[in-house]
Formats: C-alpha cells, sequence, structure tokens
C-alpha cells in the first residue's frame, strides 16, 4: 500500500533564511529562488533532473 501522498513530493520554494550582506543576485540564489533554482525544481517534478 502506497502511502505517500502526490504533494510529498512537490518542491516548496519559500525563504526560510536571508543573507545580511549581500547582492539582490546573491540573496535570490541562497534563498533558492532564482532562475536555476526554480527550474531545477521544474525538472523535478517532470522527471528529467540534471545535476550540475
Amino acid at each position: 500500500m502506497n502511502t505517500r501522498r502526490p504533494t510529498d513530493e512537490v518542491p516548496r520554494p519559500a525563504v526560510r533564511t536571508m543573507p545580511g550582506s549581500a547582492s539582490p543576485a546573491e540573496r535570490l540564489r541562497a534563498a533558492g529562488i532564482d532562475a536555476p533554482s526554480m527550474a531545477a525544481a521544474a525538472r523535478l517534478l517532470v522527471g528529467t533532473a540534471v545535476v550540475r
């Protein structure tokens, strides 16, 4: 019996911590909400994850 829910594997991007002194691009990257991070999350959802 599968007890996992479909939402168990859905990435939930959210800002949890933020560096005190950083450029806007560095802050996005640190929070995991920059374009490459969002693209990686989307690839995981469709099953074509690329690890770099």
